[in-house]
């Protein structure tokens, strides 16, 4: 190889990777149907979150989108509560708990991906059907939210995958029923959130968008 000829190539590929397309996080707003967030003095605190929309979305099976192990890039996923006000809980999703349960042949409108932590240490359950529900069930210590003061607006993340695709809610003011508003320190609940039109907490960051 000619001297100089190793340097042009590194400036080569250094300058090839500064114009690969980059990808944000994608925020989708779905319809949310409840939020439950239980603190308790002995720790025992637990979210419930359920989502009803037709633009839930779950990605194929072995996708990037998809939150086994198997999948590409890695799976896992994370929730995320974000009240904009002092509490941003983010509770990690690895992917050794995620099973797919229909046997999905791999079309998007086939599939119902699971998740199960005994341990307690993340979220007790996930279920996730595309578009239809999410159902979410969180457990213990680590759902680190405090109330007291009555809350404003709630938004609800979540990721599947390494896909910059999230799908979000957001409970707040009307028209969402806010039956107990958290200001008793110990039960925040709310039903019926529209979709909104934008969720302002939704992750953020870039994701390397490389096509085949």
């Amino acid at each position: 190889m000619r001297t100089g000829t190793m340097p042009r190539l590194v400036a080569c590929l250094v300058a090839g990777l500064a114009i690969m397309p980059v990808a944000t996080a994608i925020a989708l707003p779905v319809t949310g149907k409840k939020l439950t967030i239980t603190i308790s003095p002995t720790g025992k605190n637990k979210v419930v979150l359920k989502i009803k929309d037709t633009l839930v979305d779950s990605g194929n099976l072995g996708s990037t989108g998809d939150p086994r192990c198997v999948a590409e890039g890695g799976g896992g996923g994370a929730l995320r509560l974000n009240d904009g006000a002092g509490n941003d809980l983010t509770i990690p999703l690895p992917c050794e708990g995620w099973f797919n349960t229909n046997g999905g042949t791999g079309d998007v409108n086939n599939i119902d991906y699971r998740y199960r932590d005994t341990t307690q240490t993340t979220c007790t359950r996930v279920k996730v059907i595309h578009g239809r529900s999410i159902g979410i069930v969180c457990k213990g210590p680590q759902v680190a939210w405090t109330l007291g003061a009555a809350e404003g607006a709630i938004d609800a993340t979540l990721r599947l995958g390494s896909l910059p695709i999230r799908d979000c809610t957001t409970f707040g003011p009307s028209p969402t029923r806010v039956l107990r508003d958290g200001s008793d320190g110990r039960t925040y609940r709310a039903k019926d959130a529209p979709r909104p039109a934008t969720c302002t907490s939704s992750p953020s960051g870039a994701f390397l968008d490389v096509e085949d």
